[in-house]
């Protein structure tokens, strides 16, 4: 059985085995021949959290680790479809909850064998979802998280102002203390917002039109659970959530889509034409700059 290369969602060249990856997870949307592909989320709609690990030189991840991992393994046992062993017993492999962990996963999702049970709504009456993982090499989404600036517009100065993750670490408390507040308020509380910090915006996803990206976990709580118990790593949490956030933004400011990019399976390790792709495109932004500067 031969290996192979996978390859970065974000700049498409190849991931080698050993190389560390951030991995996310993604659910196939409802009818993408309808969307009007305005969003990424046309073909598929990310879980809202990340984890990492090694590429392992045959599609999947290896030494899987993060404060996220296990808040995605059990949501994806809770709810993914079970599955009898098939005709073809290297292929048609069984899912099973209670043999489910992370190396399962990466095997059901390898042979196409990875669902997630949905209640039919109006817009989508599908009885299971596929889901599928994609990877970014590590240093590429750190870039990216670590660099992102949010545009805001400063009423008091009636100036732009940007935020990056940088500043938004220093909301973490402000925004937990929102939580528990509202928790006093309300101990069933599942609001989709918390408080008016950027924090409760990022991880609400609000005003990002991303619809469904609460479909199989919700984030807000999760943080009140683990307040509820005392976990000392909430605010750990809150930072994959809050990157993870930052990223999707990226990749909607970016025209991307989220789907399994091509090349997976392949051995090409070629860059030739990726530096083309790559000089074209800061090529075309400069143009388009500068004409919006002559405006």
């Amino acid at each position: 059985m031969g290996c192979w290369n996978h390859t970065c969602a974000v700049t498409g060249l190849p991931i080698y085995e050993g190389e560390d990856v951030e991995v996310i997870m993604l659910m196939n949307s409802a009818h993408p021949e309808k969307s009007s592909h305005c969003y990424p989320t046309s073909y598929h709609i990310p879980i809202p959290l990340t984890f990492q690990g090694q590429y392992n030189d045959y599609g999947a991840v290896k030494n899987c680790k993060g404060i996220a991992l296990p808040v995605l393994i059990n949501a994806i046992r809770d709810n993914m479809v079970e599955l009898e062993e098939g005709e073809n017993e290297y292929h048609d492999i069984p899912a099973k909850k209670e043999e489910f962990d992370v190396n399962k996963m990466f095997d059901l999702d390898h042979e196409n064998r990875l669902f997630m049970a949905q209640h039919p709504m109006q817009h989508d009456m599908r009885n299971c979802i596929p889901l599928k993982h994609i990877v970014v090499r590590k240093t590429v989404y750190d870039t990216i998280v670590e660099n992102f600036k949010i545009e805001q517009w400063n009423e008091k100065t009636n100036t732009i102002i940007f935020k990056q993750l940088k500043d938004l670490t220093k909301e973490y408390d402000i925004f937990l203390q929102d939580v528990i507040a509202a928790m006093i308020i309300n101990p069933v509380l599942k609001e989709s917002t918390i408080g008016n910090t950027e924090i409760a915006d990022l991880i609400s996803f609000r005003g990002m039109t991303t619809y469904g990206f609460n479909k199989l976990l919700t984030i807000n709580e999760i943080v009140i659970s683990m307040l509820e118990n005392k976990k000392e790593d909430v605010k750990d949490f809150i930072d994959n959530a809050v990157r993870f956030a930052l990223f999707a933004q990226f990749m909607q400011d970016t025209r991307r889509e989220w789907h399994v990019p091509s090349g997976v399976g392949s051995q090409n390790d070629n860059t030739e034409n990726h530096v083309l792709a790559a000089n074209l495109t800061i090529s075309e932004a400069e143009k388009l700059k500068n004409y919006w500067d002559e405006q």
